[in-house]
């Protein structure tokens, strides 16, 4: 969900939502993370994919690692260069966000 579902979500609605999300066992809060998570890769790849055609899974799967990681990380690990690290206001902005769903769903 993102910040504009969210924010278009009646009070009694959202407050209904998060205490499904309170109630719910770690194990399957982890397992709906981790399924969120090949979501998301999958649909990167097949952006990769759809912006070069013909490509390699091979160079799909390097491609995908460069997106993903902090280029240091990818340099260090892999010997690659990555991509720029996102800029501060931009690292700002998502921890602000996270903070706020952190701090939503421990009340």
């Amino acid at each position: 969900m993102d910040k504009y579902e969210w924010e278009r979500m009646s009070p009694k609605v959202r407050e209904k939502y998060l205490q499904i999300l309170r109630d719910m066992p770690p194990g399957k809060k982890l397992r709906i993370a981790i399924e969120h998570n090949d979501a998301a890769r999958e649909f990167m790849k097949a952006g990769i994919r759809a912006r070069n055609p013909g490509i390699s899974e091979e160079d799909v799967r390097k491609e995908l690692i460069r997106r993903t990681l902090p280029s240091d990380i990818v340099k260090k690990v892999y010997g690659w260069e990555g991509y720029p690290s996102l800029k501060e206001d931009e690292r700002e902005t998502g921890r602000k966000y996270h903070e706020y769903i952190s701090h939503t769903l421990d009340r």
